[in-house]
């Protein structure tokens, strides 16, 4: 049994090895895509034109404007026909390789929730790595930083040309994800640094809580997603961990020959520093990594539902009007089943409509929740039906909410903004929010 110290926290600051020589780049590490191609394989689908499979870059030759594309659609984007779209650059080695070799890559942080995985071929040998994006809060500048980096095998390089693949992957089971997923880069590195040495049995793991608990009767769990980082193939292989007196355990199932594996487990709710044992087996070596977890922050989720409404859009507005109100009917019988149950109307629009449409005693009963909090009332009218309201008009839409919450008890403190389809425009990005 091996003894190793875990890697808790990804390496993603460059510069990190002194020794290291750069043997080429594309693109500039600077959070921007501005010095690539901005094509989109999309694009190439008009018409009924198919898509390029496969783009080549060859280094010392092509020109990063034209020849590398800054956005890479995922496998299953549908725009770009839901198949791979690998990404190829040749290179040459003067020498036969020795030392260790490190790919950097940068991706551009956008608003999209989602990344594909980023499947890394080289020479025919396979590996994956996951993302693991940053906040940074710099004086002057703030902004999420996504940079990876994986230790490319040694024996499978040569001297002369090297073909490296590129390819964003929707791994299995993504089928619940945004549809024009895609991968936009920021910038690419190969790094040589001929100090380090590479050993096929260097096994890394990290482990990142996420703020995703579970109420398993009496015990509160959190799911922990684990990224183990081998040199050599993780073909039945498996992970173990101890943590107190229970034990966790997951198979590793794939083919690949180096990178990252990733699996999620659910731990018993666990205290800042807890100690726990990994043991990580690849074919018939096992290797101990002591490591010490530190839980998320716990959060308070509050959930106010609403109905949205577009009147003339939907439908006109006398309908729209008594679907609105039914709404509120069946809100205020959930309330009268489920005291803890509280609805936001859309716009003082829908309480307007009600007090107009019902009886007395509905009406009393409607103002009677608002009283208790139970039913709110937003500071807006309605969506206006301009696209370009003067600010008088915006002011003056305030006033009908104002004067009924205050003659009713409510606060007259908050607003709905309408929320509307994302564009599945030019930057798909993971945006993780840190506690």
């Amino acid at each position: 049994m091996m003894l190793l110290s875990a890697m808790i926290v990804i390496m993603t600051c460059r510069g990190a090895r002194a020794a290291s020589q750069t043997l080429w780049q594309i693109g500039t590490f600077d959070h921007s895509s501005s010095e690539f191609n901005q094509k989109r394989e999309e694009q190439a689908l008009a018409g009924g034109r198919l898509a390029e499979t496969s783009r080549v870059y060859i280094v010392g030759k092509s020109d990063p404007k034209t020849d590398w594309y800054a956005f890479q659609p995922g496998s299953r984007n549908e725009r770009a026909g839901s198949r791979p779209h690998p990404y190829t650059i040749q290179f040459d080695l003067a020498a036969p390789p020795k030392g260790g070799y490190f790919l950097k890559v940068g991706f551009v942080i956008g608003r999209r929730e989602y990344f594909p995985t980023l499947q890394v071929d080289i020479n025919g040998q396979q590996g994956w790595v996951y993302h693991h994006p940053q906040w940074h809060d710099v004086p002057g500048d703030k902004y999420w930083a996504d940079e990876v980096e994986v230790q490319l095998p040694t024996p499978s390089l040569k001297p002369g040309a090297n073909t490296l693949i590129l390819t964003a992957i929707d791994e299995p089971g993504s089928d619940d994800r945004p549809r024009f997923t895609g991968l936009e880069y920021d910038a690419l590195e190969l790094d040589l640094d001929p100090s380090q040495a590479y050993d096929p049995s260097k096994v890394s793991v990290e482990f990142e809580p996420t703020i995703y608990y579970q109420q398993k009767g009496e015990q509160l769990e959190e799911l922990v997603d684990v990224y183990l980082r081998h040199n050599s193939p993780a073909r039945d292989g498996r992970f173990d961990l101890t943590l107190g007196s229970r034990q966790f355990s997951a198979k590793l199932v794939s083919q690949r020959g180096f990178g990252e594996e990733h699996f999620q487990l659910s731990l018993p709710e666990f205290a800042a520093g807890a100690k726990a044992d990994a043991s990580v087996t690849l074919g018939k070596r096992s290797q101990r990594l002591p490591v010490a977890l530190t839980p998320a922050k716990k959060w308070t989720l509050l959930i106010v539902p609403h109905e949205h409404i577009d009147v003339g859009y939907t439908d006109y507005q006398a309908k729209v009007s008594e679907i609105q109100s039914r709404v509120l009917d069946e809100a205020m019988d959930m309330i009268g089943e489920h005291p803890d149950f509280r609805y936001s109307v859309d716009g003082y629009w829908v309480i307007q409509e009600f007090l107009a449409g019902r009886n007395a005693q509905d009406r009393q009963r409607l103002l009677q929740l608002v009283r208790e909090h139970k039913i709110f009332v937003p500071a807006e009218y309605a969506n206006l039906l301009t696209e370009f309201p003067a600010v008088e008009t915006l002011i003056r839409s305030l006033y009908p909410s104002y004067r009924f919450d205050r003659e009713n008890g409510a606060n007259f403190d908050y607003a709905i903004s309408p929320m509307f389809l994302p564009n599945p425009g030019p930057t798909p990005a993971c945006w993780r929010q840190r506690a």
